[in-house]
């Protein structure tokens, strides 16, 4: 994927951090990598994702991969033993993560010097693929087992030390949910000086936004927010609310996720998106140029096999003190086995 990487979006010094983060990592451990690139022009940085999934092999590699850490730099030896331990959890059979999460997403930040082994931040996935409420009409969703699984992942991850007002806070924010909206992911920075954890919600419409972030306890002004929302949603399709929840409250910063189409008349387009985040002085032309341009499909190494879908994900902008503040586009690819090579394994 690396020589199709756009360098308006990952910068060589990114670039060569990348490599020599997935250099450590084993390459049976997923079929997933994106990146988080900065939109405005001065901000020349990307950080690395990677996405780990219940696929045979998948979550071994992981498994393996966090315990050979556990000689490195203090702070790494500390994140792997938490993402050890998470992903020990999610294998167990008998654990509610078990068939409560269906993804764990390792970030890194490439702007940080790495000794020894790279400190991943990491997010677990709260869509079950059993019960998909959205793509199975006539399933109920079962918020309940998300609430469950939130509680698990968190211990594993240690958060089972934190003091009871963040957990509190935590049960708050899934008690305030309406019907239909979903917490979809669950992070910890572990990578940063945080013991915040980060909620991402997702159908929740835009009109209930400010109620339920007063619901939940965030001390903003839904007055100013407000008509961001408004604008946003003139732009993008679909928006998600992610929330960073601490012991002491809901962190005035917000992220708002917002997607698009490739096509206008699909609704409303990438490039009206990007358009918007440029008037606004988030998003640099060459920047938006480069991130049209990725979306496609590209044969692998052996073409029969397998395929390299490159797709956007999202783009998030951060609200701050009255205003949108800044743009952060999320995109990346993954390899999907063609018919020819599925047929071969079953005849």
């Amino acid at each position: 994927m690396q020589r199709v990487l756009p360098p308006e979006l990952v910068p060589p010094a990114s670039l060569t951090a990348a490599r020599e983060v997935t250099r450590l990592l084993p390459g049976s451990m997923t079929a997933r990598l994106g990146f988080e690139a900065r939109l405005r022009e001065s901000a020349d940085q990307a950080d690395l994702l990677c996405c780990v999934t219940p696929w045979p092999g998948e979550r071994e590699a992981l498994l393996s991969c966090a315990s050979g850490y556990d000689g490195s730099t203090p702070a790494a030896a500390r994140a792997w033993h938490q993402v050890g331990s998470l992903a020990r959890e999610w294998a167990r059979p008998a654990s509610r993560l078990h068939r409560g999460v269906s993804n764990l997403w390792l970030e890194f930040d490439l702007d940080r010097p790495h000794i020894g082994a790279p400190v991943p931040s990491v997010f677990f996935g709260l869509d079950d693929p059993d019960t998909r409420a959205a793509s199975f009409p006539g399933r109920q969703r079962q918020p309940t087992r998300d609430h469950e699984a939130t509680r698990v992942g968190l211990g594993a991850l240690g958060a089972g030390a934190f003091a009871p007002p963040l957990t509190d806070r935590i049960d708050r924010c899934f008690r305030a949910l309406p019907a239909d909206a979903k917490i979809f992911q669950v992070g910890m920075m572990l990578a940063r000086r945080t013991e915040a954890v980060r909620l991402c919600v997702r159908r929740l419409p835009a009109e209930l936004f400010c109620e339920y972030l007063r619901d939940v306890g965030w001390t903003g002004d839904p007055a100013r927010l407000g008509p961001c929302l408004d604008e946003l949603r003139t732009h993008a399709a679909h928006l998600c609310l992610d929330l960073d929840v601490t012991k002491d409250g809901i962190a005035p910063r917000l992220g708002i996720e917002c997607s698009a189409s490739a096509e206008p008349q699909d609704g409303p387009s990438w490039d009206g998106l990007l358009g918007f985040a440029g008037r606004l002085g988030l998003c640099s032309a060459r920047k938006a140029e480069a991130l049209l341009r990725w979306p496609g499909v590209e044969a692998g190494q052996d073409a029969a096999d397998e395929l390299l879908v490159r797709a956007i994900a999202h783009v998030k902008f951060a609200y701050q003190a009255g205003r949108l503040a800044e743009a952060k586009a999320y995109f990346g690819g993954w390899k999907r086995v063609t018919a020819a090579s599925l047929l071969r394994g079953i005849v």
